[in-house]
């Protein structure tokens, strides 16, 4: 009993060490979500990561046997590529391991997606390769009932964004990283002045404050 134990024990502290990084969670969110298996290029496309970065940290999943190795097939320039699939279960795993609800471990998705559309953005933008964009940032003192209606105005107005603009279409569409948050906060670590960046093309990004 006392080696099953610990080994369970060793099994937990390795899928909470795989799944503290926001990159992992991305690579094993893009798989559950995909209905064929995908090649190291093709999520790295997705993902707009090198393929040394998907390397790695699939490799870190395929060790902890939270993705699975699907075979190969010819990939460009007569390449043979590897292919990759979520293994089933793995969420419900990994949130186990983490003593959490899994609706608590999709949060934490949500916020590593949102945390890795941010780094890219900033090394887009910083490159000079940004088309418009704006990014902010304020603290403000409102009920609960103003907080739930401005939710609902802001909802609606991305949502019917996204199901516009959900898909590729010809023309000037380029791929836009569109992110939301309105989150508790205990106070005073913020100021109330907004902190916000915007910028039409070809221009530079410019602070409001």
């Amino acid at each position: 009993m006392g080696k099953k134990v610990a080994e369970q024990a060793s099994r937990r502290a390795e899928l909470r060490e795989v799944a503290s990084h926001p990159l992992r969670l991305r690579l094993l969110g893009l798989l559950h979500g995909c209905t064929s298996p995908q090649t190291q290029r093709e999520m790295g496309r997705r993902l707009s990561l090198s393929t040394a970065a998907v390397h790695y940290h699939l490799k870190k999943l395929l060790e902890a046997g939270l993705v699975r190795f699907e075979g190969t097939r010819p990939g460009p320039k007569g390449i043979t590529e590897k292919l990759y699939a979520y293994k089933r279960g793995a969420w419900q795993e990994v949130s186990r391991a983490r003593g959490r609800d899994e609706a608590y471990f999709l949060l934490d998705y949500t916020f590593a997606c949102m945390q890795e559309m941010h780094r890219e953005a900033a090394e887009l933008i910083k490159n000079g390769r940004a088309q418009r964009f704006v990014a902010g940032s304020f603290e403000t003192f409102a009920s609960l009932e103003d907080v739930t209606a401005l939710k609902a105005k802001v909802w609606a107005v991305l949502w019917q964004f996204h199901k516009k603009h959900r898909t590729p279409a010809r023309g000037d569409t380029r791929p836009v990283a569109v992110t939301c948050a309105i989150l508790p906060s205990e106070g005073s670590a913020w100021t109330g002045a907004p902190r916000v960046f915007d910028m039409m093309p070809e221009e530079q990004p410019r602070r409001s404050s």
